[in-house]
């Protein structure tokens, strides 16, 4: 439904500078690359991804209630060869990157991909002011980048936006821990 060819795999990738976790300069997204060549090892022959092959899921827009406009993203996710969200921060109504990045690997389990990111703590002029920053748990689908819990907090579980794709941790996240009862649930 959301590619042209059904054979493929995916690559997950989450970009953060882990030894310099404070930084806020690096503009870090989340990636899911359709591997074509799945089975075998890639040769040189293969072509490398740009920004431009990807979908751009940042704003959930296929997740709009319009039929008209999700068919037309749809078609355009098809021909892609992945997607990315940007990590960044709505601040008065506008996109904003405010070093958002990953630290940790993300999790792939039954369509969904699990990661978390860390936001470092605004800069202070006094050298008495202490934060730790905040981290964020997203969960996106992993086809199609849409939410698939309600994370925000809200009541309103039947329109998923953008917003419900993350919740907001207090601190430094670790990364995802995979696990299943002895029953077999997650």
């Amino acid at each position: 439904q959301y590619s042209n060819s059904p054979a493929y795999d995916m690559v997950v990738i989450l970009t953060g500078t882990r030894p310099d976790p404070l930084e806020q300069i690096v503009h870090n997204r989340f990636y899911a690359l359709r591997d074509f060549t799945q089975g075998h090892l890639a040769d040189s022959k293969v072509p490398a991804i740009l920004a431009g092959d990807l979908f751009d899921a940042t704003d959930a827009k296929l997740q709009t209630d319009e039929s008209n406009t999700r068919v037309r993203l749809v078609d355009e996710l098809k021909v892609k060869k992945g997607w990315f969200i940007n990590l960044q921060e709505t601040v008065a109504g506008k996109a904003a990157w405010v070093g958002e990045k990953g630290i940790a690997e993300p999790v792939v389990k039954q369509g969904k991909v699990y990661f978390t990111t860390y936001l470092p703590p605004a800069q202070s002029e006094s050298v008495c002011d202490f934060s730790e920053g905040k981290s964020r748990l997203y969960v996106l689908d992993i086809v199609n980048a849409n939410s698939v819990y309600n994370l925000d907090g809200s009541s309103d579980d039947e329109a998923l936006t953008a917003a419900d794709r993350a919740k907001e941790i207090a601190g430094v996240a670790t990364g995802v821990t995979n696990t299943t009862t002895k029953d077999g649930q997650d």
